[in-house]
């Protein structure tokens, strides 16, 4: 099979070429029977369906993987930075939905807890203290 590029003969069934590292058209098939398909068709086309050889996500992992590695450290540096703007948005979110959420876990029921105890069981155990000191010292 020669590469459309350099034109280097490579084996049979292989997906890039060994001289330049060019994607070799593969021949797909598609589930009506229709061969040969080239592997940068998007759509057959015997029947129209829909073709996931070229937009599968380890092909664009690759591919991305490929265009990438020739880029610079000064070319690379603001893909870096958008992508850890991205992640740290990300996280942001998060932390605030977790601290949201702390409050209502946390600090919503703490502060019901004091206000039971000071309206509620304060008043209840001023109460009985009253009363037994009042049995201890026999008053009425």
């Amino acid at each position: 099979m020669k590469c459309p590029k350099c034109n280097h003969e490579n084996v049979e069934g292989a997906k890039f070429c060994s001289n330049c590292a060019t994607q070799l058209s593969q021949a797909n098939s598609c589930s009506c029977g229709a061969t040969n398909i080239p592997s940068t068709a998007k759509f057959c086309p015997v029947c129209g369906a829909t073709l996931n050889a070229v937009n599968t996500p380890k092909n664009v992992a690759e591919a991305t993987s490929k265009q990438l590695s020739h880029k610079t450290d000064k070319e690379l540096l603001p893909l870096a930075l958008e992508e850890y703007a991205e992640e740290y948005q990300s996280f942001k979110k998060k932390w605030m939905i977790g601290m949201i959420i702390g409050c209502v876990l946390y600090v919503i029921p703490g502060i019901l807890a004091f206000f039971a105890y000071k309206n509620y069981f304060l008043p209840q155990y001023e109460q009985e203290l009253l009363q037994r000191y009042k049995r201890n010292l026999k008053l009425q």
